[in-house]
């Protein structure tokens, strides 16, 4: 079941992770194929991977950690696609091979969506988080409105 929170975290909260994502000019994005495919590349930080700490940046998101109340983490990366001329759909897959809990929270508001196999689509809105079985097969888009990138938080977890 797709379930979908806005307004997901207290304002003073989000402010901060906002400015952390959207203002800080050192903090370490790497380029990275999308699905795979060397042709599109988007920007990723890893925060966890096979439920470990890989980021020194972990702390930003203890507010959405204390909200989400995961038992156990398999996986956070934070995704920064910029903006382009048509709106693109990367492709349908699922994060992990665990089966566990997905939740995509979305950082700033744009036109890009999370397109689901099912027909569900959900638009990014700024403090939004989503969450569905990581076996729900999904799919990010780039944006192309007036912002000009779209950031989301993957997390994987039980």
């Amino acid at each position: 079941m797709i379930q979908v929170h806005k307004n997901f975290l207290k304002e003073k909260d989000f402010d901060k992770i906002y400015d952390f994502f959207m203002k800080k000019s050192d903090f370490p994005w790497y380029r990275s194929p999308v699905l795979d495919d060397m042709d599109v590349i988007q920007f990723t930080h890893r925060f966890y991977d096979n439920f470990e700490p890989l980021s020194a940046f972990c702390d930003i998101l203890t507010p959405l950690l204390d909200a989400i109340k995961p038992k156990a983490l398999v996986r956070i990366k934070a995704n920064l696609l910029t903006r382009t001329a048509q709106k693109i759909t990367h492709g349908m897959h699922c994060d992990v091979d665990v089966d566990c809990t997905t939740a995509v929270y979305y950082i700033n508001e744009n036109n890009g969506e999370t397109v689901f196999e099912n027909g569900t689509r959900v638009l990014s809105e700024k403090n939004k988080l989503v969450t569905f079985p990581s076996s729900f097969k999904h799919s990010g888009t780039t944006n192309t409105c007036y912002s000009k990138s779209r950031i989301v938080i993957n997390f994987n977890y039980f």
